[in-house]
């Protein structure tokens, strides 16, 4: 499990960089974990748009997304209770996983 590392890239000829909070790497896949207080949009975005592309590129394998949030404000596309799910499902979109400090 990679916790905060930092992850360089360059886009059009200029350098980037993104940082993903929490990501663990398997022989056949990458599961990505971005943490937010509350479920927003914006979280899977980046999941998807940002994180994914990178990791699948840098690993070249698939890559699962988790929003990891402890208050909802919409129904998930994808709704997990527990961390374990996350490393058993296989999706294209990005999980949700509910977590209440339990």
């Amino acid at each position: 499990m990679f916790a905060g590392r930092w992850i360089e890239y360059s886009d059009t000829g200029k350098r980037h960089f993104a940082q993903p909070d929490f990501f663990r790497v398997d022989p056949t896949r990458v599961t990505v974990f971005e943490v937010k207080l509350t479920q927003c949009p914006a979280g899977e975005l980046q999941i998807s748009q940002l994180y994914r592309p990178l990791l699948e590129c840098i690993y070249q394998r698939p890559v699962i997304g988790v929003l990891v949030c402890r208050t909802l404000w919409y129904k998930p596309q994808a709704l997990i209770l527990n961390p374990e799910d996350a490393l058993r499902i296989e999706s294209d979109g990005v999980l949700t996983l509910h977590w209440l400090g339990r």
